[in-house]
């Protein structure tokens, strides 16, 4: 065991003792790590601080005495990799690695092993990645089988098995919706929301319902429309989030504080001035339904042994026997347990109570530093069930989590029902609406986005690291992406030929810095046959120029400009005739660029006829598509993997794996 910047690092023995080494792991994860809180138990199956549950295939959330956990001995190595992991990350937060124990342990048991993981073999692992496929989204399924792949490297690294495994992860990513083509749209189009989804959530909302489960849906996803958050980050704000300050102008500005894990300073969002009102509206119909089970959680938190004599209580000293219907005001509900005692009281009821505190209590978030009695979304035990269901209890509290909304505006619902079958709302087609909660996100970075924000802006304003993540969430058409030219100033009109445009912008030079924000086209260059809607601040020209072949050229029927591409027509014509004669005569390398230069011919040749045809009026966009895109980057990037195909124990290939999820 090695001491590296205060972080004890596992040194395995030699290869032969590859069982005595994973024994030696294990106990040195568990008995010498310190990662975790000092109540942290390593035989609970919830690791709440780590926000994960340690369950199988058959597990789909964790419930508290939930039998469906992975079998020993994988539990305890699954444990101790994620000790081990976590201890090198700046977050203690799992991501994938619950799933591939889930995958691989299903796999193992498929394969007739028990749960170990020292049968592992290739076949296994693809097995695993197999399984995944068949639940998870391909985005998801990616980054399992890259996680995967890195346990692997691990196991070979620490010796913990006992034949070297060679194996790459089988699931592709997934196609970048930043692409063009129809493909690429319908990925775009997923998502985001539905106009009716949309509408739905707006018409429950202005109708002010009164269902604690309505208030928490409408008011949230309102909230997630208002500002580009996470689910996660929505939950945990601070009862006291909002920010209210003065413009420079005198005019006011309203925010949302949100509170990153870790200690971490506060991040206010700011409130568009459209939205405020609706923020500000949410915010209060949530506060107003949750002020009780803030108020159970701050008598609690100061009284830990006294039971909370609510409005409802019975007035009676708290070693009195309580009847019956004494337990039931008591508590609220009819609690089974405490109805079964032959005797009981308010002292015996409040031990019970305690019992059933949500884990952690008093804190709601600890890594957020948030106490129950502290949090907006702070909700009594019972509050959000149906109708039906609805047994609210006076002196529990809850904290809903992120399946509580999803579970609600998902397609295949939840307990509670689906938010959008319950108020009549119906896909055209008589299918049930649904609605992803990361699709408010990518609306509001795509509404951003066509608002002409920058793009440090919109990272900023979405709470991202890096600016070039932005593109993930853009969804704008490069037709849109006209139409936001369009109307950036009312005296560059694209309706007329790219010729005057140029001339209309040439008048305006030199300009100051004001009328430039004002004239500024974020993804717009103009080329020698159009212009370029490829984004420069994501990534440099991937065609060398070669705009005719790239998909991201749009052409203006009627530009001046288009002149060039008889001229790219011609010449294309006559090196094919030159190469006809050179391939005859079995010139080497013609045939490589042949193929380009036919496909330039015959590029130039479907965009000429679209450009002569009569019936399409001056000022149409034209955009071809090119299913053989040829891409610089993607082919060096194909080199760089293969190339570590052959040089995997490079210290740049080590680096790599291990830097890639920090």
């Amino acid at each position: 065991m090695l001491l590296m910047n205060n972080i004890l690092v596992f040194t395995p023995a030699y290869k032969e003792q590859t069982s005595q080494n994973m024994a030696d792991f294990i106990k040195f994860c568990k008995d010498d790590l310190t990662l975790f809180n000092p109540n942290f138990n390593w035989d609970d199956n919830h690791w709440p601080d780590a926000f994960i549950f340690f369950g199988n295939w058959e597990a789909t959330a964790f419930k508290k005495g939930s039998t469906k956990a992975l079998q020993q001995p994988l539990l305890d190595f699954a444990k101790s990799y994620l000790r081990y992991s976590l201890s090198f990350k700046q977050e203690q937060r799992a991501r994938y690695e619950g799933t591939i124990f889930k995958c691989l342990e299903k796999a193992l048991l498929e394969f007739g092993f028990s749960s170990d993981i020292s049968y592992l073999t290739p076949a296994i692992l693809d097995r695993a990645a197999e399984f995944a496929r068949t639940r998870y989204t391909p985005s998801s399924c990616y980054h399992i089988g890259r996680n995967l792949q890195k346990l692997v490297e691990f196991l070979n690294e620490k010796n913990l098995i006992q034949n070297h495994i060679e194996w790459r992860n089988p699931n592709s990513r997934p196609s970048d919706t930043c692409k063009t083509g129809l493909k690429a749209e319908k990925i775009r189009q997923k998502k985001l929301p539905t106009d009716i989804a949309l509408n739905a959530l707006a018409e429950v909302f202005s109708s002010n319902p009164s269902s604690a489960s309505d208030i928490f849906t409408t008011s949230t996803c309102a909230l997630l429309l208002c500002v580009p958050s996470r689910v996660s980050e929505v939950l945990s704000l601070h009862v006291n989030c909002e920010v209210h300050e003065l413009k420079r102008d005198g005019s006011k500005a309203y925010g949302i504080r949100f509170l990153p894990g870790k200690g971490a300073p506060p991040q206010i969002k700011w409130v568009p001035t459209a939205m405020v009102s609706l923020a500000q509206e949410a915010i209060r119909r949530i506060r107003s339904i949750t002020n009780e089970a803030r108020r159970i959680s701050k008598w609690y938190e100061q009284n830990p042994d006294k039971f909370y004599r609510h409005i409802d209580c019975p007035a009676v000293n708290d070693e009195d026997s309580l009847t019956s219907k004494q337990r039931i005001q008591a508590l609220g509900f009819s609690d089974k347990e405490i109805m079964q005692m032959q005797y009981a009281n308010l002292s015996i009821i409040q031990k019970h109570v305690k019992s059933k505190q949500p884990e952690g209590f008093p804190f709601f978030d600890k890594s957020r530093n948030i106490k129950f009695s502290e949090a907006l979304f702070c909700f009594q035990r019972g509050q959000l069930a149906p109708s039906s269901q609805r047994n609210i209890s006076k002196v529990h509290v809850y904290r809903p989590d992120n399946n509580t909304l999803i579970g609600r505006i998902s397609e295949n619902g939840s307990t509670s029902g689906n938010f959008f079958d319950s108020h009549g709302y119906k896909n055209k087609d008589g299918t049930s609406v649904s609605l992803r909660s990361h699709a408010l996100r990518h609306l509001l970075n795509t509404l951003a986005q066509k608002g002409g924000m920058s793009q440090l802006e919109i990272a900023k304003w979405s709470g991202r690291v890096e600016v070039k993540q932005n593109r993930v969430y853009d969804h704008m058409t490069e037709f849109e992406i006209v139409d936001m030219m369009r109307c950036r100033d009312s005296e560059l009109s694209l309706d007329g030929p790219l010729e005057e445009l140029r001339k209309k912008i040439s008048e305006k030079l030199p300009i100051d810095r004001q009328s430039f924000n004002i004239l500024a086209i974020p993804t717009a260059h103009i080329t020698e046959i159009g212009y370029c809607v490829h984004d420069y601040t994501m990534s440099p020209c991937q065609k060398h120029l070669d705009c005719l072949n790239c998909t991201e050229q749009v052409c203006v029927k009627g530009d001046k400009r288009l002149e060039n591409i008889q001229v790219i027509y011609e010449q294309s014509k006559a090196l094919i005739a030159k190469m006809d004669i050179d391939i005859v005569e079995g010139r080497a390398g013609v045939d490589r660029w042949y193929e380009h230069t036919k496909m330039t011919l015959d590029r130039a040749e479907t965009l000429l006829s679209i450009l002569n045809n009569a019936s399409i009026p001056n000022g149409s966009l034209i955009k071809l598509h090119n299913s053989q895109e040829y891409s610089p980057i993607k082919r060096a990037l194909d080199t760089r993997v293969t190339r570590s195909h052959n040089n995997k124990d490079t210290l740049l290939e080590k680096a790599r794996f291990l830097m890639e999820d920090l």
